[in-house]
């Protein structure tokens, strides 16, 4: 018996799936444990070591690949919590991380103070190139020895002219290495070597800052689950929907924020064509955040810059929303005394204030518990008992009083507020960019989400709501069929109609090189090995509009040029619904993505066993509609009991170990042929 384990570290739970050598899948999950991410990891193994009569060094023995998604960089950065980082730049470009090339958050608020750089001024040196285009040593030298003396623990290294020749920040990591071996450090030819200064260094800064932390952190789980049998290397997802080894996520941990979300969209893309839908919504809302992507055609949406806690990235990943709607975001009154739902979230500890756990806020969770959504005997499959006197007098004290309203009326407030916020971020993704969202599918993940999805789909007008059996556990599963990517970006500026063609193609014929060997060095066999090119482009004379568009693969043409700029024309009338067919086109940016495809995880299907639910009763309880204005009388289906065909008309609820569906009146379930369920809404 062999096994693959994937988890996903959140900020509440830890999300396991596991995949024996017969394909059979097993979820499972644990409180996470934000002190010390792994020790949830490590029981989380030992408790679904405990489901095969195995002790946890049997188990990881028999485990010949493990992939795990962290929040480690991403939580280190927003917290503030990255290690004192010093950086060398050119002379008279020391104010560098005050420049700002993107707008203000919010526009019209004069009172909005500015970010503070990431890196502070009098940690920001300048070094010289001179005209002679040398670069001046002894000045490097004199930084590093200024860096040391404020004791720094990591050195970040850009130049502005380095995407063109990158032999001055390569010398300048020699010297480093001869004079401080010891200390962490990120140069940006070798992290992201593109045009635009201010978002390269912030791709290096950040990378430098999270090197000491990261690498602590992985070679402590590496060798923890080592110590228990593992044979192989961890894998690490990043922030392209990929994963990779757990020495390179080390080295270049900027590639792993966002890395959790990001999974998403791939995952909601595999069930979204078992049921036959390309075009897919997704949403994930765990105790933390609720996250919101999108897939067209089936092409998962990317962002060409990633943010985290209001600094560029640097670094292309899949575009995911973010907003604080988890099942742990925290109600209260502004001075106004407006009811408000989030960001700040309880999170694992204390938790929601029904966990009993010493939280005295009440939250979203809460209010579900009150409303009846949740069934405070079976939370986590019955593992957690929640409080429903703590949460009604939490909502009854904090909301329901200073507002004089009935304690269910505040919880229903709750969960309307959360619901808008959500609907928000599913139209700002979709009906903002002019797209319907009624011509997709919704698919509803995470713990807390399936309870919200019926609603949302009724707000948005989307008929079709997809939730997949393993929602509570989702990221995890699609971890299990994450591939490992390798990613390569560089600059080169040239025309559509004078273009370089010979140059392009030597730089592709390098790269993929490059990538193929990095890739089979990975234990990737050649015939698995897919290659994606790409290359951002705008009209001339523009300078922040860049739209990827792919590229043909194999030696480029002239007949290739034009593809490519037709393929441009009509992505930029698209979005800008304008275009300027006369004007040739500027390529800016080219990469290629080195795809290494591993085993896909298949959903067996169930055979038909008829429409009436009634085998999977497990009895009722009171349950707030809005549309019945009271709680009403519900029946209680066990998830584990319904099978292919069978049909629930709304109001009704499905309970599942890891999550609850909340079936509102004008609703219809159907459990589809691999045991997911099919909503469908009016």
């Amino acid at each position: 018996m062999s096994y693959r384990i994937s988890c996903d570290v959140g900020g509440t739970f830890t999300d396991f799936a596991l995949v024996d050598e017969h394909n059979n899948l097993h979820t499972h999950k644990v409180p996470s444990t934000p002190e010390d991410p792994g020790s949830a990891i490590l029981k989380g193994v030992e408790e679904l070591a405990k489901r095969f009569s195995l002790s946890s060094e049997e188990f990881i023995s028999k485990t010949d690949m493990f992939l795990h998604g962290t929040t480690i960089a991403t939580n280190a950065v927003t917290q503030r919590k990255t290690v004192k980082t010093g950086f060398i730049t050119n002379k008279h470009f020391e104010y560098i991380f005050s420049f700002r090339v993107w707008s203000k958050e919010e526009t019209y608020n004069p009172r909005l103070e500015e970010p503070k750089p990431f890196i502070p001024r009098y940690l920001t040196l300048g070094v010289a190139e001179n005209e002679d285009e040398s670069l001046n040593e002894d000045e490097v030298r004199e930084a590093i020895r200024t860096l040391k003396g404020y004791k720094v623990e990591a050195v970040g290294v850009c130049l502005l002219r380095s995407y063109l020749d990158s032999s001055h920040e390569k010398k300048i990591a020699e010297i480093v290495s001869d004079e401080w071996p010891e200390v962490a450090k990120t140069v940006s030819c070798e992290i992201q070597p593109t045009v635009g200064e201010c978002y390269r260094v912030h791709a290096t800064a950040l990378n430098a800052s999270l090197i000491p932390i990261m690498k602590k952190y992985l070679v402590q789980l590496q060798e923890k689950l080592r110590s228990q049998g593992l044979k192989r290397e961890v894998l690490t997802a990043t922030s392209t929907a990929g994963v990779v080894y757990a020495r390179e996520a080390a080295n270049k941990p900027v590639f792993t924020i966002g890395s959790g979300p990001s999974i998403a969209p791939l995952t909601g893309l595999f069930y979204g064509e078992k049921a036959g839908w390309r075009n897919v919504i997704v949403t994930d809302m765990g105790g933390t955040s609720f996250d919101v992507s999108m897939v067209t055609n089936g092409e998962i949406k990317m962002a060409q810059q990633g943010w985290v806690a209001g600094y560029p990235t640097g670094i292309s990943s899949v575009e995911i929303m973010s907003l604080g709607a988890g099942g742990g975001s925290i109600a209260w009154l502004d001075p106004g005394k407006m009811l408000k739902v989030g960001p700040q979230s309880a999170g694992a500890v204390p938790g929601p204030v029904c966990y009993n756990q010493g939280g005295r806020e009440p939250t979203v969770t809460d209010a579900n518990v009150l409303l009846g959504y949740l069934n405070p005997d079976y939370f986590l499959g019955g593992r957690k008992k929640l409080s429903l006197p703590m949460a009604e007098e939490a909502i009854k004290d904090t909301i329901a009083q200073p507002l004089n309203l009935d304690t269910v009326d505040a919880a229903h407030g709750i969960f309307t507020i959360t619901n808008q916020n959500m609907v928000a971020g599913i139209e700002e993704i979709s009906i903002a960019r002019g797209i319907d969202p009624r011509q997709y599918l919704l698919v509803a993940a995470g713990g807390a989400g399936p309870i919200h999805a019926g609603r949302l789909a009724q707000t948005l007008g989307m008929k079709s709501v997809l939730i997949p059996r393993s929602a509570g556990t989702f990221c995890a599963l699609g971890l299990a069929n994450s591939d490992i990517k390798r990613s390569s970006a560089w600059s080169f500026i040239t025309r559509s109609d004078e273009c370089d063609l010979h140059r392009v193609n030597q730089m592709f014929k390098e790269r993929e090189a490059m990538i193929i060997k990095e890739l089979e060095s990975d234990g990737i066999a050649r015939d698995n090995i897919r290659l994606e090119r790409w290359v951002e482009a705008r009209y001339p004379l523009q300078i922040w509009v860049a739209l990827r568009n792919p590229v043909p693969s194999g030696t480029l043409s002239e007949k290739d040029i034009l593809q490519m700029v037709n393929s441009f024309h009509k992505k930029y009338e698209n979005i800008y619904t304008y275009c300027m067919p006369d004007s040739p086109v500027e390529f800016v940016t080219w990469g290629v993505t080195g795809v290494g495809l591993i085993p896909r995880v298949t959903l067996r299907e169930q055979p038909l066993r008829g429409e009436n639910p009634a085998v999977a009763k497990k009895g009722g309880r009171m349950v707030y509609f809005h549309e019945e204005k009271c709680r009403v009388k519900t029946t209680i289906y066990d998830g584990a009991t319904l099978t292919n065909g069978m049909k629930i008309e709304g109001p009704g609820i499905i309970e599942d170990p890891f999550t609850t569906i909340v079936i509102f009146p004008q609703s219809q379930v159907t459990v589809n042929e691999y045991g997911n369920y099919y909503m469908t809404t009016s």
